[in-house]
């Protein structure tokens, strides 16, 4: 949803959205089918005039398993405001703040998806690289705190489905003049 909201002065406003629709053959989390729900936050006595971060990628992506992935956000902010990411939560109704969701006792916050070194994230782009070793459905929830100044003036969680499939062709990532991307020591040729 994209729209101009006049909202007046106040530090802690939470903007939050729920459904009904989130996916029953998740595996990271226990009790996967009930409510979707999400939040952000703003501080507009500081962040006057503010604009969220914006993404140029969808939050679903498809991978493989045995496959490096790398995963960027594409995340900017229009009004140059720092950006810092971290693994969040996985949130259910009813809310605000929402109600934590238990993981499968396989998983866990810092670990949403079963890889083969662990769920690597860059906290100052929201690069996330990893190897998947197993079929999953999993949901990794990312929180995006904007500071400016070195204030926070606001957050948002960005909740996305990863679907990681044992039934890929083999395919290697091209090769830009063999430079190898690495990240938590593995590499793959991008």
């Amino acid at each position: 949803y994209k729209g101009n909201i006049q909202l007046p002065p106040c530090t802690d406003w939470i903007i939050r959205w729920n459904s009904n629709a989130r996916n029953a053959a998740i595996t990271n989390l226990l009790n996967p089918g009930v409510s979707f729900y999400i939040q952000n936050t703003l501080n507009n006595v500081i962040g006057i005039n503010n604009n969220s971060p914006q993404f140029t990628e969808n939050p679903i992506p498809y991978l493989c398993v045995g496959q490096l992935k790398i995963f960027n956000h594409g995340a900017s902010d229009v009004d140059g405001d720092s950006l810092y990411y971290s693994l969040s939560t996985t949130l259910t109704t009813p809310g605000p703040p929402g109600v934590q969701m238990t993981f499968d006792p396989n998983y866990s916050l810092l670990n949403p998806v079963i890889t083969a070194t662990g769920m690597n994230l860059n906290q100052q782009t929201g690069e996330m690289c990893f190897t998947p070793t197993q079929v999953q459905y999993s949901i990794v929830s990312i929180l995006i705190e904007e500071f400016r100044n070195n204030i926070l003036i606001g957050s948002q969680i960005r909740e996305m489905q990863v679907i990681v499939s044992g039934t890929c062709n083999p395919n290697n990532s091209p090769s830009a003049g063999g430079v190898p991307a690495t990240c938590g020591g593995l590499a793959a040729n991008v």
